[in-house]
């Protein structure tokens, strides 16, 4: 009977550790099943075609920024609207949209009878008062020996006023129609009035069409300096009193993420667009090339750095973004990566500082290159159920 009973308790305690077993294989495979799903193993013909790169920290100026937008603009100065001084015909123009010209470069000209009426009216114009001059030195010259009644000497003086006045505003409209009054004669009218550019730059628009009649109302020509180029940013109403004249911006192309330029900010606006709630910020270029690359209304994406200190910092490109989370990988031995959360600081320059979102070993080997072909492969291992 107390054999019968030892080999019953015997049974028993078998299975209670059997069943302890096998839940504890069940924790430890659902421990490591965890585990796998944030690390990855690549091989070494993997990580030679990716080129994945390990590295760490690197020492950067990094601090507060504000991210905002705006476009490439110019001054005032550097813009002109040509218009006609004068309504005519237009004769033809070899100027098209994107040419360089010169200030005083000839772009057009205009042909009507009234250019020849004015010519006309200038020399007879012209004439009398030369008539006058002499008529009125020698009605003087009488008037003074009593032989002339002073009332003739006073009418030819008045005449002589009235013709000078008109003289002169006669040659005052010729020199705004581009005719030197002294360059012409009887014998050598100007049939043109010759519209020339007023600043040199870019050409941007052109409507001048030959033969067409145009008015004083019409602008033929669009005219854009290339010098003294600025940036024109949207500073938020919320963002603008931590803006100050001096600061360093660092800005760039949507199209071209990668060349980034620098600028300073030169004057901050006085007053907020109503509808955006924002101000604007003019920025000056940093150096004469990057304003050479930037089009004038060409949109960009900039930061306006508020403070700037040295902070250990990693390349942007090692950085996972995932919603409002971001990640990093560290290599925990030869092949093996291992994906780690991070909260990110400060960001400027494509250069990052964070801290970590666990404890970390004081100098972690970073992914620096490769960090998107990691985290490609380890969601396609999720998918499969294995992300080892």
């Amino acid at each position: 009977m107390k054999t019968k009973l030892f080999y019953i308790l015997y049974v028993f305690l078998a299975l209670v550790s059997c069943q302890n077993t096998k839940k504890e294989t069940q924790t430890n495979h659902q421990d490591e099943h965890k585990h796998a799903e944030n690390e990855i193993e690549l091989t070494d013909a993997q990580i030679k075609t990716i080129g994945l790169e390990i590295g760490g920290f690197e020492q950067s100026n990094i601090g507060e920024v504000i991210k905002v937008t705006g476009m490439v603009d110019v001054p005032v100065e550097g813009r002109a609207a040509v218009n006609p001084p004068v309504e005519g015909f237009l004769k033809k123009t070899e100027i098209m949209v994107g040419q360089f010209v010169t200030q005083g470069q000839i772009l057009t000209s205009l042909e009507h009878q009234n250019y020849i009426i004015l010519q006309e009216n200038y020399l007879t114009t012209k004439n009398e008062v030369d008539y006058l001059l002499k008529e009125f030195e020698r009605q003087k010259e009488l008037s003074a020996e009593n032989i002339n009644a002073k009332k003739t000497f006073q009418r030819i003086e008045t005449d002589l006023s009235i013709q000078q006045t008109k003289k002169a505003s006669l040659e005052m409209q010729l020199r705004i129609l581009g005719i030197e009054p002294t360059q012409i004669s009887a014998k050598n009218l100007q049939r043109y009035v010759f519209i020339r550019a007023p600043i040199e730059g870019y050409v941007k628009k052109v409507s001048a069409v030959a033969g067409r009649f145009v008015n004083t109302q019409e602008t033929l020509f669009e005219i854009v300096s290339n010098t003294h180029k600025h940036i024109e940013l949207q500073v938020f109403e919320k963002d603008i009193l931590k803006v100050k004249k001096g600061q360093k911006v660092v800005f760039y192309s949507p199209n071209s993420p990668d060349d980034v330029h620098t600028g300073e900010v030169f004057l901050i606006g006085q007053a907020i667009d109503l509808q955006q709630k924002t101000v604007n910020v003019h920025v000056h270029f940093s150096d004469e090339q990057s304003e050479k690359n930037f089009l004038e209304g060409m949109y960009i994406e900039a930061k306006i750095l508020l403070s700037e200190q040295k902070q250990e910092t990693i390349a942007e490109d090692a950085v996972i973004r995932d919603g409002e989370n971001s990640f990093v990988f560290i290599q925990t031995k030869k092949n093996h990566y291992k994906k780690i959360a991070i909260k990110i600081k400060n960001e400027n320059d494509k250069q990052i500082s964070f801290e970590w979102a666990e404890n970390m070993p004081n100098t972690p080997k970073i992914v620096k290159k490769g960090a998107y072909y990691l985290n490609a492969q380890m969601n396609v291992g999720q998918e499969e159920g294995h992300a080892h």
